[in-house]
């Protein structure tokens, strides 16, 4: 057991404490990373909403833009009527 000089009312810790934790099988860093998100997604729902709308708004700013610059210029509804 490893002592050292604390403080009162620390408890001096030994590495014999956590042996229980060695006979637990270890999770998959790919099934603890899953896990992780899926906490966090289910938390975050809202946010993760209006970060996946702006996303979608600023592609569509962008392809109408790019559309502008072909020679001779696509309008919106144009592209609608494709559809």
């Amino acid at each position: 057991m490893v002592q050292s000089t604390l403080s009162p009312g620390v408890q001096s810790i030994s590495i014999s404490d956590y042996d229980h934790c060695l006979e637990e099988p270890p999770q998959s860093r790919w099934s603890t990373t899953l896990s992780l998100v899926k906490l966090g997604a289910n938390e975050n729902a809202g946010l993760l909403l209006v970060i996946a709308s702006q996303v979608f708004f600023s592609l569509m700013n962008v392809s109408v833009k790019i559309l502008d610059t072909i020679d001779p210029p696509v309008s919106t509804m144009q592209v609608c009527s494709l559809l």
